[in-house]
Parts: C-alpha cells; structure tokens; sequence
C-alpha cells in the first residue's frame, strides 16, 4: 500500500479520535454541573418533604452514574434516564419560578435568572450528546466503507434463515468461482447485486 495513504488514514483516524475524547470530557463536565443544579433545584422545590428529597437526591446519583457508564462503554441507552430528569427537573423550576415572580415572591428574579442558566446549560448537554452520537455513528459507517468491493472470484451471498419465533439469522456462504466470459463489464456494488447479475448473464451465455 502507498506510505502516504496510510500515513493520512493514520492521522484522519487519530483526529476522529481526539475529538471523541473532547466530545466525551465536555458532557461529563456539563453533566457534572447540570447533576450539582439538578440537586440544587431538588433542594428548592422539596425541602420541606425529607423523604422525596433523599428518594431524588438517591434517584439523581445512580441515573448519573449509570449515564457516565454508558457513556464511555457506548451505550446511550442509558443516558436516557439521566437527560429526562435532568429536563423535567429543570422545567418544573422554570416554571415554579415563574410563578413566584408573578406573585412578587422575595429574591423571584434572581432565582428566575439562575433557573434559565440551568435549562440553557441542559440544552448544551443534550446538544453535546447529540454531537457525541452522530460522531460515533459517522465514525462507524466510515469503517464500514473503508472495506474493499467484492470480486467475482470471491461472491458471498447473505442468506436469512427463518427460526421458529426467532430473530433472522444471517450466514455467508461461498459461491463457486466464475468464468471470465460470464463477468459483466461493470461490477454492482454490493455482493446480492452481483449475484444476481452473474445469475441473469450465464443463461444468455449459454
């Protein structure tokens, strides 16, 4: 292979890497600041019920942890839980808070403003989420691609195999090598297409 092709792969491959990893660190330091207000605002809205307030403050800490876990084992499944309550805790403030500054509640606007922060910086981790997942599902697609096409010495056909109540099953077999004579002039670009090419062009060859 040419050196330099392999040098720029190595160095595409490193840059996609980086930049995962900044991606990661700025959510874990957004969800770190949003789990502090999140706690913050539990304390506002439920300090009058103890119990509530430690059924959230326990609820909040392991949704946040298993958040950071899926984070960095690639499951964004489990972050789930941690963005919802991150957004109904904060919009339940928003609103609250809102109501105070109607009714001319002492201190209402200052806790209005810090209220905004907090859903502001909600968004930006939903949004660095977001970014976080769409990179890792260029990055896997990119992989995918990066496989060469398929000759026509070497045709892998894909069947599905139906079980009972089951899931399909995929399996590769090997076709039989082919003739230069029954080869299209244009290779398809994936494997069933060239099969069925292959498969239209022998009985007209023979």
């Amino acid at each position: 292979m040419n050196p330099h092709s392999i040098m720029i792969k190595a160095i595409n491959r490193c840059n996609a890497w980086l930049e995962e990893i900044q991606c990661r660190h700025t959510y874990c330091l957004l969800s770190v600041i949003n789990y502090t207000s999140g706690l913050i605002i539990a304390t506002w809205l439920f300090g009058c019920f103890g119990l509530v307030l430690d059924l959230i403050y326990c609820s909040a800490s392991c949704m946040f942890g298993i958040a950071i876990t899926g984070l960095y084992l690639n499951h964004p499944i489990l972050m789930l839980p941690d963005g919802v309550h991150k957004i109904v805790m904060t919009l339940c403030a928003l609103f609250y808070s809102l109501h105070e500054t109607d009714i001319g509640a002492e201190n209402a606007e200052f806790r209005l403003v810090l209220v905004i922060i907090a859903v502001f910086l909600q968004f930006a981790e939903n949004y660095v989420l977001f970014q976080l997942l769409s990179a890792k599902h260029q990055q896997s697609d990119q992989g995918a691609e990066r496989f060469p096409p398929p000759s026509y010495d070497q045709l892998w056909v894909v069947e599905v195999c139906q079980q009972s109540r089951s899931c399909p099953v995929t399996k590769t077999v090997m076709s039989k090598e082919v003739n230069e004579e029954s080869r299209p002039e244009t290779p398809p670009p994936c494997y069933e297409l060239a099969v069925k090419a292959l498969s239209t062009t022998q009985p007209q060859n023979r």
